[in-house]
C-alpha cells in the first residue's frame, strides 16, 4: 500500500469536551483516577493528535488524556491537528498508542486487526505497521472469525491469542472445541496436551468420513462403524467378515466377487485412530445367501443389549487408548523442547535420570530404545526396525550439531519413556516435575499405579521374608 503524503502539523488549544471520536481500538477509553490526578497538576504533557471533521476536530490519539482533562475540569487543552490520514493508518496509530500506554485487550486487538483487514491490510503490512509477528495477526484474524474463540478472548483475559486461534480451528468439531475452551480456562498448564488429543480425535473422524465418502460413492452401504479392531471381530452385529465365509461346497469367497451379494456391505473399524482405522467387508445376510462361516463355532449370535454393552465398552478403552497416545506425544514434545531449545543447563536430578537409566539398562539387559532418542532429539516419529534407528544416532552424534550431554540425556530420557509401565515411573516423573513439567491426568494416573505396585511387591517381600 502507497505511504500517505505528508500532513500538516499545527497546535492549537480547544475546549476538551468539543472533541469528538470515531471507532476506535479501544472499546473502554475511560481514564483511571491516577490519570486524572495527574492532569489536574500537570495538565496534558503530550498533546492529543486530532483531525478536522466538520467545525470541529475528532480525536485520532489521545482518548483517555481528553478524557482525563474533562474529568479534571480542564477549561482548554493544547492538541496537536494534523491533516485527514487513511482511516486505516488513524487506527494503527491508536492500536500503537494504546498498546504503549495501557495494554489493550485480546477482544480490542483482534477488533482492530479484523478492521484493518476490512481496508484492504494484508497481515503482513498490519504485523510491519503495528510491529507485529504475522502469525499473531494471522492468529487474531482466525479468533474473529470463530464464535466460540471469539468469546472465549472476551471472557477471560488469560487466555492468549494463539491459544484461541487453535480453539477456532475446531469450528465444526463443536464437542472437541468445548474441551479446548474448558482446558484453556480452567486447566492451562495441560492446554498442549489436550489440544494434541483434539487433534488426534479430529484426524481420526476426517479418516473416518473419508473412508465413508469413498464406500457409499462406490455403491457399498457402511452397516457399521467401531471403535475396536476388526481382526477379533466374530461376526456378531452388523454382519459377518467377507474373508471368513465359504461358499456350501466349502470354497472360499473372495471379496471382490461377493460385490454382487445383497448382503454386501462395510463396517469401518478403530475409528479412534486416524492411521489405524480400517474397512472390512461383511455379508449383512450371511446364511440367506447360501454362505457359512469358516469355522461353525465362530458364528456367535449375541443379544442386542450385551451386544451394544460390549461395543460400548471397547469404545471407552478405544478412546482411552487414543488419549494416552497424545498425552505421550505432547510429554515428549514437551522434552525434545527442554533438550533442544536453548542453553540445557545440567542439574542433579539430570545426572539422576542418567544414573536411573544406567542402573535400568544393566539390570535388565536393555538396549537404548534409538527411535525415542531420535524423537526426543529432532521430533521424528520412526519405527526403530525398518527406519533403522540406531544409525540415526549415530549420524546425529557425529554431526556436530548436537551436544553429547544431550544425547546422554536423550537415550536417559528414552529408557524412562520405555518403561513407563514399571516402578521406575516414580522416580521418572517425581524428576520431570522438579524439571518444571506439569503432569497429566494420564501421567498422574501411571504414578498412582506404579506407587501401588511397587506397595504391593513390597508387601510379598515381605511375607517371604
Amino acid at each position: 500500500m502507497p505511504a500517505p503524503t505528508a500532513n500538516t502539523i499545527r497546535l492549537t488549544t480547544v475546549a476538551p469536551e468539543t472533541l469528538t471520536v470515531r471507532d476506535q481500538a479501544r472499546e473502554d477509553a475511560t481514564p483511571d483516577a491516577e490519570l486524572i490526578a495527574s492532569v489536574k497538576v500537570h495538565g496534558i504533557i503530550q498533546p492529543p493528535v486530532v483531525e478536522p471533521a466538520g467545525d470541529g476536530f475528532v480525536i485520532v490519539t489521545g482518548h483517555r488524556r481528553v478524557g482525563a482533562a474533562i474529568a479534571a475540569g480542564l477549561a482548554e487543552i493544547v492538541v496537536l491537528v494534523r491533516d485527514v490520514a487513511p482511516a486505516d493508518l488513524t487506527l494503527e496509530r491508536q492500536m500503537i498508542e494504546n498498546e504503549r500506554r495501557k495494554q489493550l485487550t485480546a477482544k480490542e486487538i483482534v477488533a482492530g486487526y479484523k478492521q484493518l483487514e476490512l481496508f484492504g491490510r494484508t497481515p503482513e503490512d498490519i504485523a510491519r505497521e503495528l510491529g507485529e509477528k504475522a502469525a499473531r495477526v494471522r492468529a487474531g484474524l482466525r479468533v474473529h472469525a470463530s464464535t466460540a474463540a471469539a468469546d472465549l478472548v472476551a471472557e477471560s483475559s488469560t487466555v492468549d491469542l494463539e491459544q484461541a486461534a487453535e480453539i477456532a480451528d475446531f469450528d465444526g468439531y463443536e464437542d472437541l472445541q468445548a474441551l479446548l475452551v474448558q482446558s484453556a480456562k480452567e486447566r492451562p498448564a495441560n492446554f498442549a496436551r489436550d489440544l494434541e488429543n483434539a487433534r488426534e480425535r479430529r484426524a481420526a473422524r476426517v479418516r473416518v468420513a473419508e473412508l465413508v465418502d469413498e464406500l457409499t460413492s462406490g455403491g457399498v452401504p457402511v452397516a457399521e462403524k467401531i471403535g475396536w479392531d476388526g481382526g477379533y471381530w466374530r461376526g456378531t452385529g452388523e454382519g459377518f467378515p467377507v474373508d471368513r465365509l465359504r461358499t456350501t461346497d466349502g470354497a472360499k469367497i473372495d471379496p471382490l466377487d461377493h460385490a454382487t451379494c445383497p448382503g454386501h456391505a462395510a463396517i469401518i473399524t478403530n475409528t479412534w485412530s486416524a492411521e489405524r482405522a480400517d474397512v472390512v467387508y461383511v455379508c449383512t445376510a450371511w446364511e440367506a445367501n447360501g454362505h457359512r462361516p469358516e469355522y461353525e463355532h465362530a458364528a456367535v449370535v449375541e443379544d442386542e443389549e450385551p451386544r451394544l454393552a460390549r461395543i460400548a465398552e471397547q469404545e471407552r478403552a478405544a478412546a482411552a487408548a487414543a488419549i494416552l497416545v497424545a498425552n505421550t506425544k505432547a510429554r515428549r514434545e514437551w522434552i525434545r523442547g527442554h533438550l533442544t531449545i536453548g542453553c540445557l543447563r545440567p542439574t542433579a536430578t539430570h545426572f539422576q535420570l542418567l544414573s536411573d537409566a544406567i542402573a535400568h539398562q544393566v539390570e535388565f539387559s536393555w538396549d537404548h530404545d534409538t527411535e525415542i532418542i531420535v524423537e526426543l532429539l529432532t521430533g521424528e516419529t520412526l519405527q526403530r526396525w525398518a527406519d533403522h534407528t540406531d544409525e540415526r544416532v549415530v549420524e546425529l552424534a557425529r554431526a556436530g550439531a548436537t551436544q553429547p550431554l544431550r544425547i546422554a540425556l536423550a537415550a536417559a530420557f528414552a529408557t524412562h519413556e520405555a518403561a513407563t509401565d514399571t516402578s521406575l515411573a516414580i522416580s521418572y516423573f517425581r524428576a520431570l516435575e522438579d524439571l518444571g513439567y506439569q503432569l497429566t491426568d494420564t501421567d498422574t494416573s501411571i504414578l498412582t499405579d506404579a506407587t501401588a505396585a511397587l506397595a504391593e511387591d513390597d508387601e510379598e517381600d515381605e511375607d517371604e521374608e
